[in-house]
């Protein structure tokens, strides 16, 4: 294999030499490190140095943890939204997964667009899950303020 060769020799890859490749088939959207057509190009994907978070801090600072009775968010302005690093959106990416916390567009990069989206009473996105061009589950992915807050896989 060409990586390992070129591990072996000392050389350094970069985030460059790791592209990651969106394909459509019957079954949805995957992710690949090949290319799946002639005019395949590679995502883009954020970047992100070793340790550091996306996305913004939303209550205070890594460096200065507070006691947590100091600043105890009620339920109703706690918000639902989570940092992820650059590498486990890269997996959750790849592999297709949802996790609570994650963005709107992070759900729409792992899972393509949604078979249906509606806005009340909450915002839900859902997905037909396919196996040889059947339906064989629903994926519901609820929001909350552009955030995951709920996935539920139903049968249907």
């Amino acid at each position: 294999m060409i990586i390992s060769g070129l591990l072996g020799s000392g050389a350094a890859l970069t985030s460059a030499d790791a592209n990651i490749y969106r394909c459509q088939t019957p079954d949805g959207t995957v992710f690949s490190d090949t290319p799946c057509s002639e005019d395949a190009r590679p995502e883009v994907l954020r970047e992100s140095s070793a340790g550091i978070r996306l996305g913004t801090q939303r209550e205070h600072s890594a460096s200065t943890p507070e006691p947590a009775e100091a600043h105890a968010p009620s339920p109703e302005t706690e918000s639902p939204c989570r940092d992820f690093t650059s590498t486990e959106l890269r997996r959750m990416r790849i592999r297709g997964e949802v996790k609570r916390g994650m963005r709107r567009e992070d759900v729409r990069e792992a899972l393509g667009r949604p078979a249906e989206q509606h806005e009340h009473p909450r915002e839900l996105w859902i997905y037909r899950e396919r196996e040889r061009g059947f339906t064989v589950a629903f994926k519901r992915v609820y929001f909350q303020d552009g955030c995951v807050t709920e996935i539920l896989r139903q049968n249907p």
